[in-house]
């Protein structure tokens, strides 16, 4: 069965009074500031109607009309050649008659003949959008919405158009940003929040939304726009929609709650959607307060976490300094908590960091640890992994001996559990361990093997690794053309991966050869 967006009725038709608050509107806008949060008395909420859904589907509250104050008849504008203001007001009342009685092609003329006068009023632009939709016009529908929203950014209407008007293009992540935008202007409309929860259902969240949406109605959290807008856009993250994500969690900070363990689990899914997005200095910001709130919670899990993920954050920009403290006070809290996963993780990055900064005896000294807590929760792939990050520091250290022993044995391993991708990390290891030594022809077969099981995994990015270690190889063996060809592979595949950092090296190396 299709499921088609909800569509308001036609109670929202434009109105004398609509002017009146749309000129009254500008007046005050130039007059005072706005609260963020502040509602207006004459806003009005319409009752979109509900497709039909199958019993198991969630209750979803119905929007109740909210009565207007009657406001008096605005100065209408100094209207442009050939339209006077007696026309102007018939093509308003007009316009309302044309809605009502379903002849929204003349709607939309009159609703266009009247903007001729008054080009800046929000209401008809939002009216107009509204006529679109039942014309099925979306895009015109939602070039309107956009319009009357660049206007007069508080005017809620606007953005419930646009989320309808993205909803019935299937631009379902976009609709929900829409009305997430809505509500963060007024948190107390509840035809945004109706509208929004029924755009979610019809979305492709709604197989893991739904049973979370259910609880919600059971502890009676369903209408707070917080919780609701917070539950959807980390939803939205968790199926990879991360610039939606982005508007929506912070539209949920923009709403405000009381709860500050709440707000700082957004805090924690922003720094994620950022990271995802690659934007580095939002998402440490958000990790910074993230990190703040857990402290201010006495919630040492939660600190421990998130001194993880800003130590990995700042590790990935080059500040190694913080990267270490953080780290530190990661494996800190994880021994405090007895949390050997946690300490693990510490360790491993521990490691990462010193091994970066050049200080390898204490980078063999937190992947020995990591291989023995490893062994003690008898974690194979973990302890795979972390003999393969001993064997890297071997190799810095020029012990090749050490350095291939543990490389043989994180194949071993791999081979023990049938993990192939293990397996051709630990073959990449080993001819980059043999390349040090400068025995290129085994580091050659080790590489050929890399590139083997990648082709069979499919797994580009591990191909790519092996055209690179080929490349390097060839070139100290002097055979220019072949390295050339190998770093040329390496660069189609970074660029097929949108994958910059490796575009760079893949460049690099064909520079190297040119030389």
């Amino acid at each position: 069965m299709v499921c088609f967006p909800v569509l308001l009725h036609w109670d929202e038709s434009l109105s004398l009074p609509d002017l009146a608050e749309s000129r009254m509107e500008k007046q005050r806008t130039k007059k005072e500031k706005f609260s963020l949060f502040g509602s207006r008395s004459t806003s009005r909420t319409t009752n979109p109607p509900s497709s039909s859904s199958s019993s198991s589907s969630p209750v979803i509250p119905s929007a109740s009309p909210v009565k207007r104050d009657r406001l008096p008849v605005p100065p209408v504008p100094p209207p442009p050649p050939g339209l006077s203001k007696a026309e102007f007001l018939d093509r308003v009342r007009r316009s309302n008659q044309a809605c009502q009685q379903g002849e929204y092609a003349l709607a939309v003329q009159l609703y266009s003949e009247a903007l001729t006068a008054d080009p800046q009023n929000c209401i008809l632009f939002s009216n107009r959008s509204a006529a679109y939709l039942r014309l099925g016009e979306y895009s015109t529908a939602l070039d309107d919405a956009i319009k009357a929203r660049l206007i007069n950014p508080k005017w809620p209407k606007a953005y419930f158009r646009q989320g309808v008007a993205l909803q019935y293009l299937g631009r379902h992540a976009d609709a929900l940003a829409a009305f997430s935008s809505g509500l963060a202007q007024d948190p107390k409309s509840l035809q945004l929040l109706v509208g929004m929860v029924e755009a979610a259902m019809k979305s492709p969240l709604r197989d893991s939304l739904e049973p979370t949406y259910q609880q919600l109605q059971k502890m009676k959290l369903d209408k707070s726009p917080f919780v609701v807008v917070s539950v959807i856009g980390q939803e939205l993250l968790t199926h990879s929609f991360h610039g939606a994500s982005v508007v929506v969690l912070e539209a949920g900070l923009k709403i405000g709650t009381c709860s500050l363990k709440l707000r700082g689990s957004v805090f924690s899914a922003l720094s994620s959607a950022y990271w995802s997005l690659g934007n580095a200095e939002k998402s440490v910001a958000y990790m910074q307060q993230d990190l703040e709130v857990t402290k201010t919670l006495g919630d040492q899990s939660g600190e421990c976490r998130a001194h993880g993920n800003l130590g990995s954050a700042l590790f990935s920009k080059g500040s190694y300094r913080e990267a270490l403290a953080n780290h530190r006070n990661q494996l800190v809290l994880a021994m405090k908590l007895k949390d050997r996963e946690a300490a693990s993780d510490a360790l491993s990055s521990l490691g990462h960091v010193y091994t970066a900064i050049g200080d390898y005896p204490n980078a063999l000294a937190s992947h020995k640890q990591c291989v023995l807590l490893a062994r003690q929760t008898q974690c194979q792939l973990s302890e795979a992994r972390q003999l393969g990050n001993m064997g890297a520091v071997y190799t810095a250290l020029g012990d090749f001996t050490n350095a291939v022993q543990c490389h043989e044995q994180h194949l071993d391993i791999a081979k023990t559990m049938e993990n192939r991708r293990e397996e051709a990390r630990s073959y990449s290891n080993l001819g980059s361990a043999y390349h040090s030594q400068r025995d290129f022809d085994k580091a050659i077969s080790y590489h050929t093997r890399v590139l083997e099981l990648a082709q069979e995994l499919g797994d580009r990015a591990i191909e790519m690794r092996a055209f690179a270690g080929l490349g390097h190889a060839a070139r100290c063996m002097q055979d220019l053309e072949r390295a050339r060809q190998h770093h040329q592979h390496q660069l189609e595949i970074a660029q097929e991966l949108q994958d910059r950092a490796a575009q760079g090296r893949a460049s690099s190396n064909l520079g190297k050869n040119a030389k």
